[in-house]
């Protein structure tokens, strides 16, 4: 799942500066487009535990997971822009949700002296492993296919991911009536 997830995050985050500036040849506005997200996370990072607490671990990450999913399927037909800054902030309120569902699950799952170890192996499967497979064949689908494609691509993604998490909670469920608490439904 979470390889899965990175493949569509890093399709909409590897693709979208590049999406901007073909619109807008500015690299200013790309810079602008990086850099107001990195403040509209800020909340979702210092509340998320707050956030989990209060509906649970898989709903929090499939806001946050799902948030991503709309605004990748709404910048698919977005050519202005600004606009596409606006919904890229917007996307970032929510960006920090899946990143501490997604610490604090790794954490519940580690022993206590590999914690640190399983933290990094979870963030390049994240981050790396994604970048490593998907980037190359999402700039392959953006030259010949275009940008509407590689954010459609990257929704579809997305969509599988929260399929995924909705079918794997529900197998977890099933196995906790015989067993111990699944770490998705604790706060």
């Amino acid at each position: 799942g979470m390889v899965l997830w990175g493949c569509a995050m890093n399709g909409y985050f590897g693709y979208i500066s590049i999406y901007i500036n073909s619109l807008a040849d500015s690299n200013f506005l790309v810079g602008i487009a990086v850099a107001i997200p990195a403040i509209t996370e800020i909340p979702s990072v210092i509340y998320g535990d707050r956030v989990i607490r209060k509906i649970g671990m898989l709903p929090t990450v499939m806001i946050g997971i799902g948030t991503v999913v709309v605004t990748s399927f709404i910048v698919a037909f977005t050519y202005n822009p600004v606009w596409l800054i606006v919904l890229n902030s917007l996307r970032g309120l929510t960006f920090g949700f899946w990143i501490v569902v997604g610490i604090r699950y790794v954490d519940s799952r580690a022993p206590e002296s590999k914690i640190a170890q399983y933290q990094a192996l979870a963030t390049m499967a994240i981050f790396n492993i994604p970048a490593l497979i998907f980037s190359p064949l999402l700039g392959y689908v953006y030259d010949t296919l275009g940008v509407n494609t590689t954010f459609l691509i990257s929704g579809g993604m997305g969509v599988v991911t929260l399929i995924l998490l909705a079918w794997l909670q529900g197998m977890t469920k099933q196995h906790e009536s015989t067993t111990q608490t699944s770490p998705l439904n604790s706060d």
